[in-house]
């Protein structure tokens, strides 16, 4: 059994939130307390097993484990506040991220006796965050892909071609004119439905528009602003890599 929290100078946080947990490591004794909530965001059952420093590194990330390590150690050493956003790995093999929020206690004397904090786990955030960034990938795609196969079909009928004819000609337009291809699948469509509403469909008109395409005077299916937002995107895409974990 890990040491009772107020022997060790710990008012406990209570229940309430799952996915908050507090700690506290005493320096002088190397004894560890964790909330409740600690024990199983680490895949344990409450004082099922006594924290210890060793075992709280085992549970980071690998790649994660180096840092976190000399962030307690100066934290040790300094007394002074650390945060950190890190991975860890419970008892069951589950991967969490967590914040790692706290600071250090200091003695008569003015030594550091005691680091004391919380741990927050972000991981239904963070799997919610995921959810709705894949969920917009796929419907993003899926318009995509709409425009594209609707140009596809048009350019077919109109000039009397196969359906993958019909994609080279269109994929032909888009790198000799530099218009990404969606945008320019979601320009010639108003254009042919104009063509269409006034009289008898003209290849030689689509033609000339897939030689100089040019934005439709008229939002398609969005604002002018997402339009111009999409439209700058498609020109000039930027990687955008995960920022990682931050250390302070």
């Amino acid at each position: 059994m890990t040491a009772d929290p107020f022997s060790l100078g710990v008012a406990p946080r209570g229940e309430s939130d799952p996915d908050v947990g507090d700690f506290r490591v005493d320096l002088v004794t190397g004894r560890w307390w964790w909330s409740e909530q600690t024990y199983r965001m680490h895949g344990f059952e409450p004082g099922e097993v006594v924290p210890t420093t060793a075992m709280v590194l085992a549970h980071k990330h690998p790649q994660d484990r180096p840092r976190i390590e000399r962030l307690l150690t100066r934290a040790e050493r300094t007394g002074l506040p650390f945060r950190s956003i890190h991975r860890i790995t419970d008892a069951h093999g589950t991967h969490r991220t967590i914040v790692l929020v706290g600071n250090g206690e200091f003695g008569p004397d003015g030594t550091v006796v005691a680091l004391t904090g919380c741990m927050v786990d972000l991981s239904s955030a963070v799997r919610v965050a995921a959810g709705r960034m894949a969920n917009d990938a796929i419907a993003a795609a899926a318009a995509s892909r709409s425009a594209i196969e609707q140009a596809k079909g048009l350019l077919a009928v109109a000039f009397d071609v196969e359906p993958d004819t019909a994609f080279d000609i269109l994929r032909t337009s888009s790198n000799t004119t530099n218009v990404a291809l969606r945008t320019l699948a979601e320009w010639l469509l108003p254009f042919a439905r104009a063509l269409m509403a006034r009289r008898a469909f003209s290849p030689d008109e689509l033609a000339q528009f897939l030689r100089a395409p040019r934005k439709p005077r008229a939002p398609v299916g969005a604002d002018r602003g997402r339009d111009s937002a999409d439209d700058q995107a498609d020109r000039s895409p930027v990687d955008n890599p995960n920022a990682g974990d931050t250390l302070v």
